[in-house]
C-alpha cells in the first residue's frame, strides 16, 4: 500500500509513470481488440456516413444500429432500415459450439465473435444500406460490399493492424474448419469466412472512394 502511495505521488508530480492498474488514454494504449458496447460501434457508423457522404455517396438515411440476435449476424435490414448487431449471450447453442471450434477454444469464441459481428461486418452492413436501390453495379453487389467495408476499415485508426489481426484469426479458422466435412453450418462458415479473406487480400487495390466510383448511375442520370 504504502509503495502504490509513493507511486501515485510520484505520478502527479510528473516523476514517475502511471500508478500499476490505471487506466491509459487511448493515445497513450492503443486497443487492438474491439471494444464492447454500441458506442464505438455508433462512432463508426457515423464516420462510415460522413465519408460515404464526402464522396458524394450518401446514406439515403443512417441506419439506427439496433442489438438482435437473427439468423444473418450483423446485418442490414431492409424492411426496418435498422442494422441488426447480435449478442453473445443470445447466441444459439449450436452457433456457440461452431465459434468456439473456429477460435480453437470456448474461451477465445467471445473474441472471435467480437472481431467478425461486433466490428468488422458492421461497414459491411452499412455498405449493403449504400448500394440498396441504386441502380446497376459495375461488381457484384455482394463483392463489393465486402471490398467497401474493408476500405473504410483500412483507412480508420488502428485499421491496418486490425485488419491484419483479424486476416489471421480467418486463416485459423478456415484451418480448423477444413477438417468439418458433412456439416452445413461449417460450409456455410467456410463459404463466409473465404470470402472474408478475398476481400482482405484485395485491400489497398481501390480506395472506398474509387470503389464508390464502381457504381453504375442509377436509371435516368444524365452522362453518356
Amino acid at each position: 500500500m504504502a509503495h502504490r502511495a509513493l507511486l501515485a505521488l510520484l505520478a502527479a508530480a510528473g516523476l514517475a509513470g502511471p500508478v500499476p492498474g490505471e487506466a491509459l488514454c487511448p493515445a497513450e494504449a492503443p486497443v487492438l481488440e474491439p471494444a464492447g458496447g454500441l458506442a464505438p460501434l455508433t462512432r463508426l457508423r457515423d464516420a462510415f456516413a460522413q465519408r460515404a457522404a464526402r464522396a458524394g455517396a450518401p446514406l439515403r438515411a443512417v441506419p439506427a444500429l439496433r442489438e438482435a440476435t437473427g439468423p444473418r449476424l450483423l446485418a442490414w435490414n431492409a424492411a426496418t432500415g435498422e442494422v441488426e448487431v447480435p449478442r453473445w449471450e443470445e447466441l444459439p447453442e449450436a452457433e456457440r459450439s461452431l465459434l468456439a471450434r473456429m477460435a480453437g477454444s470456448p474461451a477465445r469464441a467471445p473474441g472471435l465473435f467480437a472481431w467478425l459481428y461486433r466490428w468488422f461486418y458492421l461497414p459491411r452492413a452499412l455498405s449493403e444500406a449504400l448500394l440498396a436501390g441504386r441502380g446497376g453495379l459495375a461488381l457484384p453487389d455482394a463483392r463489393l460490399a465486402d471490398d467497401l467495408g474493408v476500405a473504410f476499415l483500412a483507412a480508420e485508426p488502428m485499421g491496418p493492424e486490425r485488419l491484419a489481426r483479424l486476416r489471421a484469426l480467418v486463416d485459423e479458422a478456415l484451418g480448423r474448419l477444413a477438417t468439418e466435412l458433412g456439416d452445413p453450418a461449417a460450409a456455410a462458415r467456410r463459404d463466409e469466412l473465404g470470402r472474408l479473406r478475398e476481400a482482405l487480400a484485395r485491400r489497398g487495390e481501390r480506395s472506398f472512394e474509387a470503389l464508390l466510383a464502381l457504381r453504375a448511375a442509377p436509371p435516368g442520370a444524365g452522362g453518356p
